[in-house]
């Protein structure tokens, strides 16, 4: 097995094989950008934005991140003790491969989780049954009133056989078809699996799984959930053209800060003032022109009660001192417009040197609309970031409930074309 390590953005000139190739290139994510090399056979493959690690035939790619793996891990709801990702097993796991760490993971929140016995609930059960049980179904009953026995019955059975013991024993059985799973890790699940066999297989709906609220009977299989919906979404496997076999474990960075940063503020927001709330760009959505052909979806979009008060772009881009590039802030700045507020910003990935997490505003001509740029630094522990998160949500709660009416710059008047007179050759 040949390991190839690329971190995200970076070009790997390789040797690749033609259905390894061909592999690569019908990959369903697209994880790679592949161009031909200098020299025959060779081939320039540049990572993107997309994280984790790629099996395929005798190669396995593994695409690491600009971050530690312990903060993507972080950002994807994954809360452990600080002290557990610097233990030799955890570090040495979760420094090399996304997948692996995950898996390990997955594995200590099933024996916390399964530790003391399954969880049961009362599950409604539709039958027919010989002898009565709960409540006859009239409904399915009378469609075969000539055939009294067996009994359309309902009843509330109290089950492991439910939502959960079903999410956690689909996860299992689908890390289990991994042929690249640690053998200790593989041990341990193939236990769990045993304490799961009275669990139907079935597939998730990992939608339900997202709503799902703990109560006190099952809060302790908060942790094994969320890692078990996280292994369902992103562990794939494939099997490309040339009859390469193999799986994939990929987490798009773009849409994780994305969701990271909304997730985050719509929390904070909702503490420092409960008429404050976010919506994402699929929850709400406006047009740019009065036609309405032109639409708009920003990233974040503020409400202080029914008006919308400010808007914000999150861009996975590392930025320094600076304003940002002039297409993400005229891509702002539209947002602005549309909503006829002052202010609005962009969250950028900020760069380590620099401590303050914003930039000086930019002011827009003849339109009064101010653009902050502001910073989250991926590489601080997680207690930075939230202390970093936190400043973002008051500054933005401060710019969403003084909201004012842009206003026409009266400092620099706007461009007019001069005036011409068209006169006829003869008035010369």
């Amino acid at each position: 097995m040949r390991r190839i390590t690329i971190n995200e953005w970076e070009v790997e000139e390789l040797a690749l094989a033609p259905n390894e190739l061909a592999s690569l290139l019908a990959h369903p994510q697209r994880p790679v950008q592949i161009e031909p090399g200098e020299r025959p056979g060779r081939w320039r493959v540049r990572a993107q934005a997309r994280v984790g690690t790629i099996r395929f035939g005798d190669i396995e790619l593994s695409i690491r991140p600009k971050a530690d793996l312990s903060t993507v891990f972080y950002m994807l709801g994954v809360t452990k003790s600080r002290e557990w990702w610097y233990r030799d097993e955890a570090t040495s796991a979760v420094s090399d491969d996304l997948f692996a760490g995950a898996v390990l993971m997955f594995v200590e929140s099933l024996d916390e989780a399964l530790g003391g016995g399954l969880f049961h609930d009362y599950v409604q059960r539709e039958e027919r049954l010989v002898s009565l049980r709960g409540r006859i179904d009239l409904a399915a009953q009378l469609r075969r009133p000539a055939i009294p026995v067996p009994i359309a019955v309902r009843y509330d059975d109290f089950t492991p056989d439910e939502m959960l013991n079903q999410a956690l024993k689909a996860a299992v059985v689908h890390v289990l078809a991994v042929a690249g799973v640690p053998d200790r890790a593989r041990i341990r699940l193939l236990r769990h699996l045993a304490l799961l066999e009275d669990v139907s297989l079935v597939a998730p709906n990992l939608d339900a799984l997202k709503r799902w609220e703990p109560t006190r009977l099952n809060q302790h299989y908060g942790r094994a959930i969320h890692l078990a919906s996280i292994l369902l979404r992103h562990l794939a496997f494939d099997e490309a053209s040339g009859g390469v076999r193999g799986y994939s474990f990929l987490v798009d960075m773009n849409f994780l800060f994305e969701v990271f940063v909304e997730e985050g503020l719509r929390d904070r927001l909702r503490r420092i003032n409960p008429e404050l709330a976010v919506e994402g760009p699929g929850d709400t959505h406006t047009y740019l022109d009065i036609e309405h052909r032109l639409m708009l979806k920003p990233d974040l979009t503020v409400t202080y009660g029914t008006n919308v008060a400010f808007v914000a772009d999150v861009k996975y881009v590392l930025l320094g001192e600076g304003v940002g590039s002039i297409q993400h802030n005229v891509q702002v700045l539209a947002y602005a417009i549309a909503h006829n507020i002052s202010n609005a910003a962009l969250i950028y990935v900020g760069h380590p040197s620099v401590e303050s997490i914003d930039n000086p505003p930019v002011t827009i001509r003849h339109q009064g609309i101010h653009i902050q740029s502001w910073r989250l630094d991926l590489t601080e522990r997680p207690a930075g970031m939230e202390a970093r998160l936190d400043t973002i949500a008051q500054k933005v709660a401060a710019h969403s409930t003084t909201t004012v009416e842009p206003v026409h710059d009266q400092s620099d008047t706007p461009w007019t074309r001069p005036s011409t007179t068209l006169r006829h050759p003869d008035d010369a």
